[in-house]
């Protein structure tokens, strides 16, 4: 809609309804939300991690206080023990459960007998003790022959060592590896048990050393040395463990662990609204899921799902509420709003992932919110990263259970990482938004264990976690930054920064070629700055689109008065037609050039923007016949520049600091004059409907103009005029310097102090500075 009287402070009209974007986009733009939604609620419902289903608390923790309605049973159900607690009595059964052996009667009688037949063989091979005899066959080489009643001593002291030994119980493996102080013995063919203390019982080298003691205190030397041989070579343990009755012994002990701990009857109250968490109680609740699943309860019911579905539009809907009331331009940007959805539905599948990983870490702090916060910051502005965030940890949130300590660890994170890139200047902000992510998450991590009582490992693995997530952020969202810049149209600050640099070959080239439109560009470009700066508008990308707006005229400079040293130039001979079509294509020109140089989008924007579709009005009066004004051979469209007009307010700042700045130059010092010539620009502007796409407020096309008339009037201050010297004095001026002092001449005129400092001389007749200046307003 047109905007009239935009300058009757006692009237003034706000813009309430700016004109809305993208309609012709509305079905894609609802696509891209209905499935945003519907992604979002999968994860709301389907898990491939089944003990999800057995509990919709799976993130309550003790400590925490009850806030929702109270639960009362429906029906009798038992008491569940939580997984951990069972899978730690489980282990515990398996290991207090007794090693099994066997036991061997036979073992005794065989070593025995493996005594009397070595020492009756020694008795009855018993020679004279010399060395042919003892090299006689058959007679033992491990022992002297002694008297039979030598033997029967040493056989005496063996059956008594051996018998009491065996009494005790000797095993076939050492008894380090026997894990419990007690072991069970089966004996028999009905293998009746038996429990035997480990503190009794030998293994070979125990038995050894009490042998060898043993024989020692009731034989001399010599002959606890042979019995000893002997008993060696006797051993046969008569526990012998068994692997088989040892495992099945364990798993009787993990099945005779019960899985519940009590029963809760129908109408008992599980829990009140406000009452402390406590580990019964989210056994209570766990069970009571469990029993609900058991009796019917189906997690994918019609109700279910559409409630899922319902939740997830809930929380997508804050952000999108907020971007239509505070940010059509982005809401009716359809790219933007498939990023925005990217990081919502990426957030939601990490929180989905980290509850199907069956491992007891904090994998919920390694999801990457404060990445994608930051990239969002970057991309979009801090309040619109501040939204996505609210919205990606309420999905988040959601999506895990109520899991109130990661969600709130993450906003504070997100948020942090956001506003430590909000004044980004280089890529070495990074390290800047590692340490800010981290404050973001320690506080939480660090006070919430303290409140939880949580212990020091449990706070440590979080801690550990969060720390990862701190480094591996910021290194994400520029690696995502880089790709997002090659891959689409955005272009952060980062980029635009990138070119706001006077050395940049098009601007060198601008400069030498056509140095009148340098001047005019690098004083439109501090104006247009200061403009944008004074609504709140991205005043970086202001001054660099302002810097390449003009860069089409390096094609034919001499077409435009700046770079004319004469009232008419290259003009002169061109009809108006052709003059008009020399100036417009001074923005096709500037396209090009600008693909060529790689420019980003956003600032070749501002090439054709900075004009709209204006009338190149000088030509077009020139075109029409005064005697005819109403000849339809003279189509307005022929005088028209191409557009697009200004989709932005800093384009649309460029098109009116453009034209501002070139009526200055007409007005000079007159002040009155500018202010009436600059009213009526940006009304002709607005009544051309040129601003209609900008979303610039009736407010701020007021604080545009004064900022201009401030600015512009400033720069054409008057300049002192000196008294002139007289002959005598200029002489010795002269005499003494070789040169003559020119300010005298120069003070006579007219003069433009312009924002880069250069005094640009106007023409002294007036009807040449008019005629000269219309040019200025009107081939621009």
């Amino acid at each position: 809609m047109a905007i009239k009287n935009i300058f009757n402070t006692e009237n003034e009209i706000e813009l309430s309804d700016i004109v809305k974007l993208g309609k012709s986009n509305f079905g894609k733009r609802l696509a891209v939300i209905l499935v945003t939604t519907l992604i979002c609620s999968v994860f709301f419902i389907f898990h491939f991690n089944e003990k999800i289903y057995e509990n919709r608390f799976y993130n309550i923790e003790p400590g925490y206080i009850w806030t929702d309605q109270s639960i009362s049973a429906k029906f009798n159900f038992p008491v569940y023990k939580s997984q951990d607690i069972y899978n730690a009595e489980v282990q515990n059964a398996r290991k207090v459960a007794l090693q099994v052996f066997l036991y061997d009667e036979n073992a005794l009688h065989n070593s025995l007998s493996i005594i009397d037949s070595t020492i009756d063989n020694l008795i009855v091979n018993m020679v004279p003790n010399n060395t042919k005899d003892k090299k006689k066959k058959g007679a033992s080489q491990s022992f002297e022959p002694l008297e039979s009643a030598r033997y029967n001593k040493i056989k005496t002291y063996m059956y008594k060592y051996f018998e009491g030994t065996y009494a005790r119980g000797f095993v076939n493996m050492p008894l380090e590896r026997i894990n419990n102080p007690e072991i069970s013995v089966r004996a028999g063919d009905n293998l009746n048990e038996k429990i035997f203390s480990k503190a009794i019982i030998l293994d070979s080298n125990h038995f050894i050393d009490r042998a060898t003691s043993y024989f020692r205190e009731n034989l001399n030397e010599y002959d606890a040395q042979i019995a000893l041989n002997l008993a060696k070579k006797a051993l046969r343990p008569n526990i012998i463990f068994s692997p088989e009755l040892t495992n099945r012994s364990k798993k009787y002990a993990e099945e005779s662990v019960p899985q519940t701990i009590g029963i809760v009857r129908e109408g008992d109250v599980i829990i009140n609204t406000g009452q402390p968490i406590t580990e019964e109680v989210i056994m209570k609740l766990q069970s009571y899921e469990r029993a609900r699943m058991n009796v019917g309860y189906s997690t994918h019911s019609f109700w279910t799902i559409m409630g899922s579905i319902g939740h997830a539009f809930m929380i997508y809907a804050i952000l999108l509420v907020f971007l239509y009331l505070m940010h059509k331009e982005i809401y009716y940007n359809n790219f933007k709003m498939i990023l925005i959805s990217f990081f919502v539905v990426f957030s939601s599948f990490l929180a989905w992932l980290s509850l199907q990983i069956q491992y007891n870490l904090p994998f919920e702090y390694l999801v990457i919110i404060p990445a994608l916060s930051t990239l969002a910051a970057i991309t979009l502005d801090s309040r619109t990263s501040f939204f996505i965030t609210v919205t990606m940890v309420l999905m988040f949130m959601g999506i895990r259970g109520n899991d109130y300590d990661a969600g709130t660890a993450m906003l504070l994170a997100g948020t942090m990482g956001a506003y430590s890139v909000r004044n980004i200047k280089d890529r070495n902000q990074v390290f800047k938004s590692m340490t800010a992510i981290f404050i973001g998450f320690i506080i939480p991590v660090i006070f919430f264990g303290m409140e939880r009582t949580a212990d020091i490992s449990q706070i440590a693995s979080r801690v550990l976690a969060v720390s990862i997530n701190s480094m591996l952020s910021p290194l994400i969202t520029f690696g995502l930054l880089l790709l997002l810049e090659k891959t689409s149209f955005v272009t952060t600050e980062l980029r635009v920064e990138e070119y706001n640099d006077l050395n940049h070959p098009l601007l060198l080239k601008l400069n030498e070629e056509a140095p009148g439109t340098y001047q005019h560009t690098m004083a439109v470009a501090m104006l247009a700055e200061k403009c944008a700066s004074a609504i709140n508008a991205d005043a970086l990308l202001t001054k660099v689109g302002a810097y390449f707006h003009d860069i089409g005229k390096l094609s034919t400079p001499q077409y435009f008065v700046e770079n004319q040293m004469d009232s008419q130039g290259a003009h002169a001979k061109l009809t108006p037609q052709e003059s008009a079509d020399a100036i417009r294509r001074h923005v096709t020109e500037g396209i090009n050039m600008a693909k060529v140089y790689k420019l980003p989008q956003q600032i070749i924007d501002f090439i054709p923007m900075h004009h709209g579709t204006t009338l190149i009005k000088y030509f077009y009066l020139q075109a029409v016949d005064p005697n005819n004004p109403d000849d339809d051979s003279i189509n307005e469209a022929d005088f028209r520049y191409f557009g697009p007009k200004p989709k932005t307010k800093e384009t649309a700042i460029l098109m009116i600091c453009d034209a501002a700045e070139a009526m200055s130059r007409v007005a000079a010092s007159d002040k009155d004059k500018f202010i009436t010539l600059l009213e009526g620009m940006i009304k002709e502007r607005v009544d051309d409907g040129q601003l209609n796409d900008s979303s610039l407020t009736v407010f701020e096309l007021k604080t545009i103009k004064e900022t201009c008339i401030r600015n512009l009037m400033a720069a054409a201050h008057p300049r002192v005029e000196y008294k002139k010297q007289d002959d005598s004095e200029q002489a010795a001026k002269e005499d003494n310097n070789g040169e003559s002092d020119n300010s005298s001449d120069n003070a006579n005129d007219n003069t433009i102090d312009d924002s880069n400092g250069n005094n640009t001389i106007a023409n002294k007749d007036n009807n040449t500075v008019n005629k000269d200046n219309k040019l200025t307003n009107n081939k621009e």
